[in-house]
């Protein structure tokens, strides 16, 4: 399957730069192919580039609107997922090390 999430990373980040190059980077759009990009970055295993992306996709919402709007929601819940998933692997490595 890493194979398929590789090809989808690759589209979604082409996406990205596109929609910025389009609609520039204050925009719904924009915030949702960053958000897109970092699902695909923590499905490979990626978590701490998932968070950056997570957070370029958060700062981008919020521009485009505001700060208390529900969309942020989604976006806090992905990124508390990487940092859930960089937690798990520093408590195995932690375990395998005593």
């Amino acid at each position: 399957h890493a194979g398929r999430f590789e090809h989808a990373l690759t589209t979604a980040e082409r996406v990205v730069a596109l929609t910025r190059e389009q609609l520039g980077e204050p925009s719904i759009a924009y915030g949702t192919a960053l958000h897109n990009v970092a699902t695909m970055q923590l499905e490979l295993g990626r978590p701490g580039e998932a968070i950056e992306s997570f957070g370029r996709a958060l700062t981008t919402f919020e521009a485009a609107l505001g700060p208390l709007h529900p969309q942020l929601a989604n976006t806090l819940s992905s990124r508390s997922a990487a940092f859930t998933m960089i937690s798990l692997c520093l408590v195995i490595l932690c375990f395998l090390h005593r």
